[in-house]
């Protein structure tokens, strides 16, 4: 079993995790005061296909790469985009703003909620 941390990858700019990238291309102000530990989408599949190949089942594995706040990731992703980077911590009613904008948006068009009220406590958990 692997519990990977925060993934960063290729992948539907639309959904999940890689809507990071999305909103900071539009030009995102803002960034959540938390941290975690993030992982290469690509060496989460090494490791389990390495995992595989050894046979070691019936273990756990957390796969962390490196532990990093919000701020350091939203402002590299920024910076790697080009784009302004956010210089303003998210404040809790601007986390719960956003969360409800999500919970509308999904109401009126469909699409499924990008924040949720567990993404704005993941996001706020300080790990540093």
């Amino acid at each position: 079993i692997v519990n990977p941390g925060f993934i960063i990858g290729p992948g539907n700019f639309e959904k999940s995790s890689p809507s990071i990238f999305k909103k900071l291309d539009e030009g995102l102000n803002y960034f959540p005061p938390g941290g975690t530990g993030f992982i290469a989408a690509s060496d989460v599949a090494n490791i389990m296909v390495t995992l595989m190949e050894k046979k070691n089942f019936g273990e756990r594995y957390i796969l962390v790469a490196e532990n990093l706040t919000m701020k350091e990731v939203f402002q590299s992703i920024a910076g790697q985009l080009q784009k302004p980077i956010p210089v303003k911590e998210a404040s809790p009613m601007i986390l719960e703003l956003a969360r409800w904008a999500e919970v509308l948006r999904e109401l009126f068009t469909g699409k499924k909620a990008l924040v949720t009220k567990e993404s704005v406590r993941n996001a706020s958990i300080r790990i540093i």
